[in-house]
């Protein structure tokens, strides 16, 4: 059986593309922000925080942040003034667990296909139901990756 040297590509360039589009250095962009816009913002000191975006100057973020305490009956945010030279990178948040899931299984569905006419003989009279349950089997695994991991999804606004 032959194995197919485009598949290890194909997976490397998968991977590799969410972070092509990385916005370096561009804070013109987070200042571009819609009102509102959930972010998550890494520090350079490794805290990582979700925020919906209320302002930016030159030298800092001012967003509004969830305060995390459970005596608190009702959601309360805290207004939140971050200085630019301490922000590591900064990403769009996502706004419902759902988001996303769409393109996670057709991107898992599409490398499941692939992979199955890598690993299904030709010669087997069942390959295209075998094709259809290994492509259906990688959206499955791609949905439930990307809910994990959902990072792929958000695009980088501004990263030091």
């Amino acid at each position: 059986m032959r194995k197919p040297k485009f598949l290890v590509a194909l997976f490397v360039a998968a991977l590799l593309a969410p972070g092509a589009h990385a916005a370096k250095g561009n804070w013109a962009k987070v200042k571009k922000l819609k009102l509102g816009t959930l972010l998550v913002v890494k520090m350079l000191d490794r805290h990582q925080f979700k925020c919906y975006f209320s302002l930016a100057t030159d030298d800092e973020l001012v967003c509004q942040r969830l305060r995390n305490r459970p005596s608190t009956p009702v959601d309360a945010y805290v207004e939140c003034h971050l200085e630019r030279n301490r922000i590591r990178e900064i990403r769009k948040g996502h706004t419902s667990a759902g988001e996303g899931m769409i393109e996670d299984a057709l991107v898992g569905a599409g490398i499941g296909a692939v992979l199955a006419t890598g690993v299904v003989p030709s010669f087997d009279r069942h390959r295209g139901r075998d094709v259809a349950i290994l492509a259906g089997a990688g959206a499955a695994i791609s949905v439930i990756v990307g809910h994990v991991l959902p990072v792929f999804h958000r695009g980088v606004v501004y990263k030091r």
